[in-house]
């Protein structure tokens, strides 16, 4: 069974999952990756290292909810803040959560047409 969360208040653009295998021998469905994100700061914007899901499995938990994807950035795993953590660091909590998993999370927009938009 898997939920987006809506007791809690995120920003618009983020959203909070749970995802929870309640005995199942069903996976989680989904890899990471580390990479790059364009965020807006107070002096502009700037690019800054993030944990992206590099992949969705079929079949898997994240792939049947629907409310995750391929590039979304992983920016919270079960309330604990994931910028300045290794790949390795992010895995081992995910591991650590797997029968009940919250991922906030934020779609990551292509940055290329965002800057072609801008001008």
């Amino acid at each position: 069974v898997s939920a987006i969360i809506d007791v809690d208040i995120v920003p618009e653009a983020h959203r909070r999952v749970r995802l929870c295998k309640h005995g199942s021998d069903r996976p989680l469905g989904f890899y990471i990756r580390d990479g790059t994100s364009v965020r807006v700061t107070e002096r502009g914007v700037a690019k800054v290292q993030g944990i992206f899901i590099s992949r969705l499995v079929d079949g898997g938990l994240a792939e049947s909810t629907g409310l995750l994807g391929v590039n979304d950035e992983v920016l919270e795993v079960n309330g604990i803040y994931v910028q300045g953590k290794t790949l390795d660091q992010v895995t081992d909590m995910m591991v650590a959560n797997a029968h009940n998993l919250i991922i906030t999370g934020a779609a990551t927009v292509d940055i290329q047409s965002s800057l072609s938009l801008i001008g």
